[in-house]
């Protein structure tokens, strides 16, 4: 088992680097680079920053609903911080640092329903992402028969890896799992009883800004495809993300991107372009900008 969690991590590399050799023509991929939309970029950055800010006033008000007070700069600052880490890491890491942050921020006063409240908003989020998920894929029937005819081995080879990789990593931890959650289960039940409601109102206006930066970014990249198949290849590339078998999803998701995107005949230098754009580059100036707001802030104080 520590074997495959050490594989796990070197996993997406190698994915990248078959990319890097197999899949990507660097010269279309520089010539891309330099016809980009700058207008379009600017307006995703801000999406993106408006987005993360949403993330942000979803997790304050939960810890206000359940009695937790807290500095909002410092909270902040907790939560860029653990944003930016997972963008080197996994999604499991940025939330076990955001809510450990927080916890010793509040001298672990209910420390218990604080790590709950960080559950919730990403349990929210997995919800969201299915459901939206299954009605893109309502919204385009054609998937299935394009899927069929074009489905090759390699692609065969990646998803069953993938799923292997899944079953392994859960039956890893199951038991400290279901340990954890028979032991907390009355504080789970209080806490998200306590902060669905907000929960609920913001995780759905985080996701219509979400489905705005598919738009925005995709027409970085003059990739012009329906929203809702652009959103579907979001979702997918986010939950791939999620899935602790790369690092922050590199190589893993790119080559979803490349092979959905490749389903409606975008080249594969766009489609890497735009994976790494969406969920590495643009992600990580946003953050990086409103860590120096923070620190400015701070400095002012």
């Amino acid at each position: 088992m520590d074997i495959l969690k050490t594989l796990s991590k070197f996993f997406g590399l190698a994915i990248l680097l078959y990319i890097a050799l197999a899949k990507v023509r660097w010269s279309q991929f520089a010539q891309i680079v330099d016809n980009l939309n700058y207008s379009f970029i600017f307006w995703a950055f801000l999406a993106m920053i408006l987005m993360i800010f949403i993330k942000y006033a979803r997790i304050f008000l939960n810890l206000k609903n359940i009695g937790i007070e807290i500095n909002n700069l410092k909270l902040f600052r907790i939560y860029i911080n653990s944003l930016l880490l997972g963008q080197i890491t996994t999604q499991a890491i940025t939330t076990l640092t955001a809510a450990g942050a927080t916890i010793i921020s509040t001298k672990g006063e209910k420390k218990i329903r604080i790590g709950n409240v960080y559950l919730l908003n990403n349990l929210l989020d997995l919800i969201f992402a299915v459901l939206i998920f299954f009605v893109c894929i309502a919204l385009n029937p054609e998937l299935f028969g394009i899927v069929k005819v074009k489905f090759g081995v390699w692609y065969a080879v990646f998803f069953l890896v993938m799923a292997v990789l899944f079953v392994a990593l859960f039956l890893i931890y199951k038991n400290r799992i279901s340990q954890r959650i028979s032991y907390f289960f009355n504080e789970i039940v209080e806490s998200f009883r306590l902060s669905v409601k907000s929960s609920l109102i913001l995780t759905f206006v985080v996701w219509v800004v979400y489905v705005l930066s598919c738009y925005l970014e995709a027409k970085i990249f003059y990739i012009n495809l329906s929203l809702s198949f652009l959103v579907l290849v979001y979702v997918a590339g986010s939950v791939i993300t999620a899935i602790p078998i790369s690092v922050a999803g590199l190589g893993t998701r790119d080559l979803a991107f490349i092979y959905l995107l490749g389903l409606n005949g975008i080249e594969p230098e766009k489609a890497f372009l735009l994976s790494l754009f969406s969920f590495i580059i643009n992600p990580i100036a946003a953050m990086t900008f409103l860590y120096l707001i923070t620190v400015v802030l701070k400095e002012k104080k």
